[in-house]
């Protein structure tokens, strides 16, 4: 377990009380409210080696925004981004390096973010535009393991359709003996309900879930 994390709001906090801070506590989190100071942030990234919890909560932000604080702050264990990301260009590319990343409003997510998650122990991902066929190639590529610490998948999507399936199940639910999985892991319960086991090419066996109706899917590994 870790200890219990320092909470700092960043900008809200002069620079030599967050000189005074990171010289006596180790770990922090740090929450990013809408009146986001860059030097701030640049200030911490600066002196602080790595950081347990970052929580973006900007609203609305850009996407050039967020790659600054993302390419300023790189060793975060929780990514946490709460933000209505805007102006997202098509070739967007973003270092998702924490081991846990939760986005609450990912209607911007693309296949290919999902895809540089390859470091990610958990990926949640809320109200996205993902696609039947992005979570197929995604299956495909932590089949050939390519998502070798991937221990939780919670994905909700208005494109999911009900027809929903993935190639080589023949089907995404269990309806007999039904029971359901839970692991702790970061600040989140990971509950998987009526799933059916899905194979790595290496052995490793996942649970996966697809539900109808509610247009998610989850794979506990």
């Amino acid at each position: 377990m870790y200890p219990t994390a320092n909470r700092f709001n960043v900008p809200r906090l002069p620079t030599v009380v967050l000189q005074n801070l990171m010289e006596n506590f180790n770990p922090i989190e740090l929450t990013i409210p809408i009146d986001t100071s860059f030097s701030a942030i640049d200030y911490v990234s600066s002196r602080q080696s790595k950081i347990r919890i970052l929580t973006i909560a900007a609203n609305p932000l850009t996407a050039e925004a967020v790659i600054r604080i993302l390419s300023k702050i790189r060793s975060v264990e929780e990514l946490n981004i709460y933000s209505e990301v805007t102006n997202v260009p098509e070739k967007f590319v973003i270092p998702f390096e924490a081991q846990s990343t939760r986005i609450f409003s990912a209607s911007w997510i693309t296949f290919d973010h999902l895809n540089s998650m390859r470091n990610c122990v958990s990926i949640e991902l809320w109200e996205s535009n993902l696609t039947n066929e992005d979570i197929q190639k995604f299956i495909d590529n932590w089949k050939q393991g390519l998502y070798p610490n991937l221990q939780w998948l919670n994905v909700k999507s208005s494109k999911f359709t009900e027809n929903f399936s993935i190639n080589g199940l023949e089907t995404l639910e269990v309806t007999i003996n039904q029971k359901f999985v839970k692991r702790e892991m970061f600040n989140l319960e990971a509950i998987i309900h009526d799933a059916v086991q899905i194979h790595r090419n290496d052995g490793v066996i996942g649970l996966i879930r697809y539900y109808k109706g509610h247009n998610i899917l989850h794979l506990l590994v």
